[in-house]
């Protein structure tokens, strides 16, 4: 279920991270930040980790929250999934229009793969059985 972009508010204690939900590596990224830091098993921690499914032209984008102090981590885990958090949010581009995503703020970033992501080195492995072992708390495929 997506939700409209009005229901957001940008909250100046929370670090936001905008993933297209067709890029490679965005949902096992996103699951090894929930299960390895907010675990759904400790309420306390999870209810600190927010997603949310947003319809941007068409388009769905995953919108991660959690607590700003925990940006350096965040990138971090990126580095580890062969992606990078990058400043600044989304640029969409359709033709001759070029739109900025419309959550926007000093506290909102932008994953991206990394050149030689994991998907090119590994063909056999899905994401979802990358989320699979993620959530069994096995290892996810890392890079230096």
């Amino acid at each position: 279920m997506s939700i409209s972009i009005n229901a957001i508010n940008i909250d100046p204690n929370k670090y936001y991270v905008v993933a297209l939900d067709q890029r490679w590596g965005s949902k096992a990224y996103t699951t090894a930040i929930e299960y390895r830091y907010f675990p759904p098993s400790k309420p306390d921690l999870n209810e600190k980790f927010e997603i949310s499914v947003i319809d941007c032209k068409n388009l769905p984008f995953y919108v991660m929250s959690v607590p700003r102090a925990f940006e350096k981590t965040a990138k971090k885990v990126a580095r580890q999934f062969g992606m990078k958090v990058c400043d600044g949010t989304p640029t969409l581009h359709h033709q001759s229009i070029v739109k900025q995503f419309p959550l926007q703020g000093s506290n909102v970033w932008t994953l991206e793969n990394r050149e030689r992501h994991f998907h090119h080195q590994t063909p056999y492995i899905t994401e979802d059985q990358e989320c699979k072992n993620i959530r069994k708390g096995g290892q996810a495929i890392t890079f230096p």
